[in-house]
């Protein structure tokens, strides 16, 4: 059992303990919640958003299932009657927190270059 104040930024483990942190919350998690199952295969992604820039041109934005993806790889999008377009990516970026970093390669799970 964990007990948090997020207006004081702490967490404790036992009532009336003094706590300081939210360090005992952030080790429960890293210890009671198992890491997401990464599948091993090709490039596979699912857009949650489209995106526009004048100069980049269409921007996928979306979650990886799946393999990985850099500069210059071939894919392919797959429509809901199953047309397929081919496309090659021209440049990959994560989020940090709000701004978008470029990287040089995205595969799932991959937070930080």
């Amino acid at each position: 059992m964990i007990y948090t104040s997020a207006k004081d930024g702490i967490a404790i483990t036992e009532l009336g303990a003094k706590g300081s942190d939210l360090v005992p919350l952030f080790e429960c998690i890293l210890q009671q919640i198992p890491p997401p199952a990464i599948e091993e295969g090709s490039f596979q992604m699912l857009v949650s958003n489209l995106d526009y820039d004048s100069h980049k041109g269409r921007i996928a934005i979306g979650r990886i299932d799946r393999g990985k993806v850099a500069p210059h790889d071939p894919v392919v999008t797959i429509d809901k009657d199953g047309d397929i377009a081919p496309y090659e990516i021209n440049e990959v970026f994560i989020y940090l927190a709000l701004s978008r970093l470029k990287v040089e390669e995205a595969k799932p799970g991959k937070l930080l270059p």
